[in-house]
C-alpha cells in the first residue's frame, strides 16, 4: 500500500510540473506572430518569462496538488489518518475555489454576482470530488463493476472538464475579463493536472516508479521553474522581453506593473510649480496650434442653437466621407459637399471608453486632467460634480439643454454617472442589448426633444447619442453585404446616418436648421484584428481616429487635414459665445490646453488611463507614436505611407523616435502635475426612496423639473437643479491626488 501511495504521489508531482509548462507553451503561442518576425531573439526569454507568469498565477493549484500528494504518499488508504488526510483534502479543496473566487472579485464588478458564485461552488465541488477519488478511489463502486474501469472513466472526465474549461477561458475571457481567465485558469489546472496524474498513475506500471530518466526530469523541471520564478524580477538582460510579455501576454498584463511604476504614473506629492502654472497667451496657442479652422470674425455662437451628436464606435476610414464608394454616410457626405460642412480627416479620439471620452468633452481639456472617479476596470465611472461641464455652461447662459441618449445595458443608468447634469431634459432609450430599432427610437425622442423647444425663444444645446455600430453588429439592409462582422458593422453605420438625416431633416422642416450648428463625431472605433484584438481595446488608428463633422449656417466649411483633437471641438466654438462661455473655454485654453500644446508642439493625444494598463499616442505632423507607459514599449508609425500602422518603424527612424519621445517626456510630466483623474470603485449615487421618476413607454427613464420645495434626484444622483448658472463659471479646481490601488488590468465594453 506504501509502494502504491508512492507511485501515486510521483505520478501526480510530475504531471503538475509538465501540465504547468504545456499550459505556458499554450500561453506563449498567444503571442501575436508579429513578434516572432521581428524579433527572434525574444521567443526564448518569452518562454521563460511566460513560465513564469504562469507559475506566479498557479501557485495556489499547484500548492494544492502539492499537498495532495503529500498526504496521499504518508497517509495510505484505510488508516485512521487517511481520514484526518481527507477532511483536509476538502477543505484545501475549497480553500482552492475560495482563492479562484478571491481572484475573480478582484474585477469589482465580479462581486456578489450570485450565478458565478453558484459556478465557483461548483467548481470547487468537482475539484473536491477529484481529490477525494486520488485519496481514496474505491475498489468496487457497484456490484459486478471492477475498479480499473470506473478510475479510467472518472480521471478522463476531470482530464476532459480541465480541458473544455482552459479551452473555453482561453476563447471568452483572453482579453475581455483577464481576472476571470485567471480565476478559472486556476481551476481548470488543478483538474488537469489531477486527471492526468491518475492517468499517469494507471498508464505506468507499478515497478518503474520512480525511473532515473523520471527524477532527472522532474530535477530539471523543478529548477527551471524556480530560476523562472526570479528571471522576471531582477536581471537586466531581461528588461526588453519582459516589456513584450507585459505587453503581449495576459498574465502580465494583469499582473507586470510593479509598486515603483504605479508611483510613475500617478500624481506626484509635490507637483512643478512651472507645471501648473498657467499660458497667459494660451487662446493665442490654441489658435496657432489646434489644427481647428479659422472662424469668421462677426461668428457669434450665441446666434445659434447646438445640436451635438455622437455616435458609437463611428471609425472614421469606414464612411462615404473618407471613401465615397463605401456609400456608408450618404448624409454625411451631402452635409460636406451641399451645406458646407468641416470635414476633419485626422481628428483623433482623447481615449477609447465611452465615460472617459464623454466625460473629457464635457470638461474641455484631457482624459487625466478631468476629475473623474473611474473604477478600477477604466470602463465605468461618475463625472464629479463639481467639474466644469459644457452642458452647465449652456444652461448658465440661457440655454434650453436636453439629452437623449441610448442606455444599452442600463450603462448610463447603473455605471457611468453624472453625463447628465446641466441638461433639463434626460431621456434614456434602449435598455436592450439586441434591440435593432434602437437607433430609431433614438432619433424620434430626439425630433420630439427638438419639437418642444422649438417655440421658445431661447437657443437650444442637446446631446443625441446613437448606439449604433456598437457591437453586436446587427443587420438592417438585405441588398448590403452581411456575412462578416464588418459587413454588419458597416450597415450599422448606414442605419445610424438614416438616423441622422432624419434629425437634420426635421430641423429643416421645423426652420431651425439655418440657426442650427450641427456637430457629429464618433466617440471612439471599432477594430476587427487589425492588430490582433476587437471592439475598442487599443489605441491603434481604427479605434482612436474618428469620423467627426462640424456644419455651422452661413460659414463656409471645407476638409481639415491636420491633426485634431475631438475635444477641441467645444472650447473652439465656446471662445466665440457669450461671456459666460467664452470666459470659460479661454480659461481651459489657458490652463490646460495652451501649456500642453505649447511644451509639445501641438502634439493630438489619446490615452487608455488605468492603474495597470497606462499608454499614450500622440500624432504630431506625420507621425503618430505608441507609448506603453507599464512596459515601456513603443511603436512608431508614419501615417503617410501607412495609416492603418502595420509596419513599426521605431527602431529604423531614429530621428522621429527621439524627437516624439520627447514630446511625450514633456505630456507625461505636465499631467504628472495635473492629473485630477481619481481611480476608486464608482461612487453608487444615492437615490432617495419615494423619489418621484417618469418611466416612458419604452423604458427610459426622464430627468423631472424640480417640484415646488422639493428637489427630486435623477437617476445619475445629482439633483435635477444642481448646478445652477454662474457668471462667471468657477476656474478648474487644483489636481487632487489619484489613489494607489491595487493594479489590474481589465478590458471589456463599452
Amino acid at each position: 500500500m506504501k509502494r502504491e501511495s508512492h507511485v501515486a504521489s510521483w505520478a501526480l508531482l510530475i504531471t503538475t510540473l509538465l501540465a504547468l509548462v504545456a499550459v505556458s507553451v499554450v500561453e506563449l503561442f498567444e503571442v501575436p506572430a508579429r513578434i516572432y518576425s521581428q524579433t527572434l531573439w525574444h521567443v526564448p526569454r518569452l518562454f521563460f518569462l511566460t513560465c513564469a507568469g504562469n507559475a506566479k498565477h498557479l501557485m495556489v493549484p499547484m500548492w494544492f496538488l502539492f499537498w495532495l500528494g503529500l498526504l496521499r504518499a504518508h497517509f495510505p488508504t484505510g488508516t485512521r489518518w487517511h481520514r484526518w488526510a481527507v477532511v483536509l483534502v476538502i477543505l484545501l479543496s475549497v480553500a482552492l475555489a475560495l482563492a479562484g473566487y478571491h481572484t475573480l472579485i478582484s474585477y469589482e464588478r465580479f462581486e456578489g454576482h450570485i450565478p458565478l458564485m453558484l459556478l465557483f461552488a461548483l467548481l470547487g465541488i468537482a475539484v473536491a470530488g477529484m481529490a477525494l477519488f486520488f485519496m481514496w478511489p474505491p475498489t468496487r463502486p457497484f456490484p459486478g463493476w471492477s475498479a480499473k474501469p470506473y478510475q479510467w472513466a472518472f480521471a478522463s472526465l476531470f482530464l476532459a472538464l480541465g480541458i473544455v474549461m482552459h479551452v473555453l477561458n482561453k476563447l471568452l475571457f483572453r482579453q475581455t475579463y483577464p481576472t476571470l481567465h485567471l480565476s478559472v485558469l486556476q481551476l481548470s489546472f488543478a483538474l488537469m493536472s489531477g486527471g492526468l496524474a491518475v492517468l499517469l498513475y494507471r498508464l505506468v506500471p507499478r515497478n518503474a516508479w520512480p525511473r532515473q530518466w523520471i527524477r532527472r526530469l522532474l530535477g530539471v523541471v523543478a529548477v527551471h521553474l524556480l530560476v523562472l520564478c526570479w528571471l522576471p524580477f531582477s536581471p537586466e538582460w531581461a528588461a526588453a522581453s519582459r516589456s513584450l510579455y507585459a505587453r503581449f501576454t495576459l498574465p502580465g498584463q494583469a499582473d507586470s506593473l510593479a509598486v515603483d511604476q504605479l508611483e510613475k504614473l500617478t500624481r506626484s506629492a509635490e507637483a512643478n510649480a512651472a507645471d501648473l502654472a498657467p499660458a497667459s497667451d494660451g487662446v493665442d496657442i490654441f489658435k496657432e496650434m489646434s489644427g481647428m479652422p479659422e472662424l469668421p470674425p462677426n461668428f457669434r455662437l450665441n446666434n445659434y442653437n447646438v445640436l451635438w451628436i455622437t455616435v458609437e464606435a463611428l471609425r472614421y476610414d469606414q464612411t462615404s466621407l473618407f471613401d465615397p464608394k463605401r456609400n456608408t454616410t450618404p448624409r454625411l457626405l451631402q452635409l460636406l459637399h451641399d451645406e458646407g460642412a468641416f470635414v476633419f480627416d485626422s481628428a483623433w479620439s482623447p481615449s477609447i471608453r465611452t465615460m472617459v471620452v464623454v466625460s473629457s468633452m464635457l470638461a474641455m481639456t484631457y482624459p487625466a486632467f478631468t476629475k473623474i472617479h473611474l473604477s478600477r476596470n477604466t470602463i465605468f465611472g461618475t463625472l464629479d460634480k463639481s467639474e466644469l461641464r459644457v452642458s452647465d455652461l449652456f444652461r448658465g447662459a440661457g440655454y434650453r439643454t436636453f439629452r437623449v441618449t441610448h442606455n444599452i445595458s442600463s450603462v448610463f443608468e447603473k455605471r457611468n454617472h453624472g453625463l447628465g447634469q446641466g441638461f433639463d431634459v434626460n431621456k434614456l432609450v434602449c435598455p436592450s442589448t439586441l434591440d435593432p430599432d434602437c437607433d430609431l427610437e433614438i432619433s424620434q425622442e430626439a425630433a420630439q426633444a427638438i419639437d418642444g423647444v422649438r417655440g421658445d425663444k431661447k437657443p437650444f444645446f442637446g446631446w443625441v447619442f446613437f448606439s449604433s455600430p456598437h457591437a453586436p453588429y446587427l443587420a438592417h439592409y438585405p441588398d448590403m453585404p452581411d456575412k462578416t462582422d464588418m459587413d454588419r458593422f458597416r450597415q450599422e453605420i448606414r442605419f445610424s446616418d438614416e438616423q441622422i438625416g432624419f434629425l437634420v431633416d426635421r430641423l429643416k422642416s421645423t426652420g431651425q436648421w439655418n440657426k442650427t450648428i450641427l456637430i457629429v463625431m464618433g466617440d471612439h472605433g471599432d477594430e476587427f484584428k487589425e492588430h490582433g484584438r476587437q471592439y475598442h481595446d487599443s489605441l491603434y488608428q481604427e479605434v482612436a481616429r474618428v469620423a467627426m463633422l462640424v456644419r455651422i449656417p452661413k460659414v463656409a466649411g471645407h476638409r481639415v487635414t491636420r491633426p485634431v483633437s475631438s475635444l477641441y471641438t467645444f472650447p473652439w466654438l465656446l471662445a466665440q459665445g457669450s461671456p459666460t462661455l467664452s470666459w470659460a473655454a479661454q480659461e481651459r485654453m489657458r490652463s490646460d490646453l495652451g501649456p500642453v500644446m505649447m511644451l509639445t508642439d501641438g502634439a493630438v493625444f489619446s490615452e487608455i488611463l488605468g492603474t495597470s494598463r497606462s499608454e499614450v499616442a500622440l500624432v504630431h505632423g506625420s507621425y503618430r507614436l505608441h507609448a506603453n507607459l507599464v512596459s515601456q514599449s513603443f511603436e512608431l508609425f508614419n501615417l503617410e505611407k501607412d495609416m492603418g500602422e502595420q509596419h513599426d518603424i521605431f527602431h529604423t527612424d531614429t530621428a522621429a523616435a527621439q524627437k516624439l519621445q520627447k514630446l511625450l517626456d514633456n505630456y507625461l510630466r505636465i499631467r504628472e502635475a495635473r492629473t485630477r483623474i481619481v481611480y476608486a470603485p464608482t461612487p453608487k449615487p444615492a437615490v432617495k426612496a419615494g423619489d418621484k421618476k417618469n418611466t416612458d413607454a419604452k423604458g427610459a427613464k426622464a430627468a423631472q423639473k424640480p417640484a415646488p420645495r422639493k428637489t427630486p434626484q435623477r437617476k445619475d444622483g445629482l439633483p435635477s437643479g444642481s448646478a445652477t448658472p454662474v457668471n462667471p463659471p468657477p476656474a478648474p479646481q487644483a489636481p487632487s491626488p489619484v489613489s494607489n490601488d491595487t493594479p489590474h488590468q481589465h478590458g471589456g465594453k463599452p
